[in-house]
């Protein structure tokens, strides 16, 4: 079909490309949505268009990384609410004169959900049927030919290091290859969102070379990726959820410090109370580092109740009933009476021993109390910027772990500072006319119940009692 031309000076010449959403990471560690439509591939490169002062592109150059997310044909509405925005809090003057606006959080405002990457820091989009991580190589100013104009819109070129593609769209019988009947990407053709036939217009001669020819030019590996639903084994939803972008040794070694500092915490509380290490106590602990504050206030809620009790019913002086609440205090919260006997204490008993015994102590409670608060601080930063679904099994057992090491360590520094109620145990406290001290005993955790680690049944009622107690808590 032939037709008259006519010589135009269109303003842009958007001719028909793919919608491309750009995410990179901000400096806040915040995700950022940059839709364009300048982009395409040869071999594993892509060429990014872009204006030099977007939010995207100053994302770009400082961390040298950035996740290309390719929206199916159905997904215009989410690309609307954020096409006349922009990430930097200044807008440009150009893009004010267009009616952009500032908009910090792109995925709040579009309606789209995170999903971690696994070799870069920004994340995937999840509705997105295609994703591709990626790494800057190269750039280059355009316009260079105009001097007023030049750096104003830079080209980025990009590696794709992992492609993500929806099961659906991968052709059968083959691992690496897109069946083109079934991908309708969104086409951004003089700013106005269209799509593809539903059917091939004509047979292509080129349709009869097999894709793999041109890996000689891409030098890519034929290596399967692994989707969401194929087995990979450097993958896991439940380590690394929907809008996480940490990787599995940063979250494993966080767990494994957390669980370190949590026992050497509860070790330096034991000694402190002159409770022997020679139990199931740390193991306890360690599994269920909780334990300590549930036993600890149902303590408390016992000494409490039974001092109303003996108040209101018992006919003994209010003194003789504070005397037995300071006893029952202690009982929970004091040092163990030191035995009659002396023990060899070696390098301790020099002064120099002792002052390396209280660094370490003052270490250990400090680092646990400094955990606690950082652990505290990017947990909630976490939930509010993705929500509960971004935190992870992980990170739940390191929050459990940094609750229960601070707790210990504030009973520590309660007994280092002699506070009222954490002095010395009483030396009756297992003399049976006392009822509430049995269990009060219990709630203290006491080390008898367990002569050696690997026994979980005892001879002792009490310890037998605390025991089954313990693991059914657990």
């Amino acid at each position: 079909m032939t037709g008259t031309h006519s010589v135009i000076t269109p303003a842009i010449m958007y001719w028909g490309t793919p919608v491309a959403l750009i995410t990179t990471c901000n400096e806040d560690a915040t995700a950022n949505i940059g839709p364009i439509s300048s982009v395409w591939w040869l071999g594993h490169r892509c060429l990014l268009g872009l204006a030099s002062g977007s939010q995207t592109t100053i994302n770009i150059f400082r961390t040298k990384e950035c996740v290309i997310n390719l929206p199916s044909a159905d997904m215009a509405h989410y690309i609307n609410p954020i096409a006349k925005t922009t990430g930097t809090l200044t807008v440009p003057p150009g893009k004010k004169d267009r009616g952009y606006t500032h908009c910090k959080d792109k995925f709040a405002a579009s309606g789209l959900t995170q999903q971690c990457s696994d070799l870069v820091q920004p994340p995937r989009i999840s509705e997105c049927p295609v994703q591709m991580e990626a790494e800057v190589t190269n750039s280059m100013d355009l316009m260079q030919d105009v001097p007023d104009r030049k750096g104003m819109l830079i080209a980025i070129e990009v590696k794709i290091l992992r492609t993500h593609v929806r099961n659906d769209l991968r052709m059968a019988g083959f691992e690496n290859r897109i069946d083109p009947d079934r991908w309708r990407p969104l086409i951004m053709s003089f700013q106005e969102f269209y799509g593809l036939a539903p059917e091939k217009v004509a047979e292509s001669s080129l349709g009869t070379i097999d894709e793999e020819r041109y890996r000689v030019i891409t030098r890519s590996d034929v290596v399967k990726q692994g989707g969401d639903m194929d087995t990979f084994d450097t993958m896991d939803t439940d380590i690394c959820p929907d809008g996480d972008t940490r990787t599995e040794r940063e979250m494993v070694v966080k767990l494994i410090v957390a669980h370190f500092t949590a026992i050497v915490a509860f070790c330096n509380w034991q000694s402190l109370r002159n409770e022997k290490l020679d139990t199931i106590e740390p193991i306890l602990f360690l599994l269920s580092p909780l334990i300590v504050l549930a036993q600890t206030a149902l303590g408390v809620i016992i000494i409490n109740l039974s001092f109303v009790y003996d108040v209101a019913l018992s006919p003994k002086s209010f003194s003789h009933h504070l005397e037995t609440y300071a006893r029952r205090w202690n009982t929970l919260f004091g040092k163990k009476p030191s035995p009659p006997w002396r023990t060899p204490t070696g390098s301790r008993q020099s002064r120099f021993g002792s002052a390396w015994i209280r660094l370490g102590r003052a270490t250990a409670i400090f680092a646990t109390l400094f955990q606690f608060a950082a652990t505290i601080f990017l947990y909630q930063r976490r939930k509010n910027l993705h929500g509960w679904d971004a935190l992870t099994v992980l990170d739940h057992r390191t929050f459990e772990l940094s609750v229960g090491g601070a707790a210990v360590s504030l009973l520590s520094l309660a007994l280092i500072l002699e506070l009222p109620g954490f002095g010395q145990m009483p030396e009756t406290i297992y003399i049976p006319e006392y009822k509430p001290d049995p269990a009060v005993i219990f709630c203290r955790g006491d080390s008898r119940r367990c002569p050696s680690w690997y026994q979980i049944l005892y001879a002792s009622d009490i310890g037998s009692a605390t025991s089954a107690a313990t693991w059914l808590a657990l």
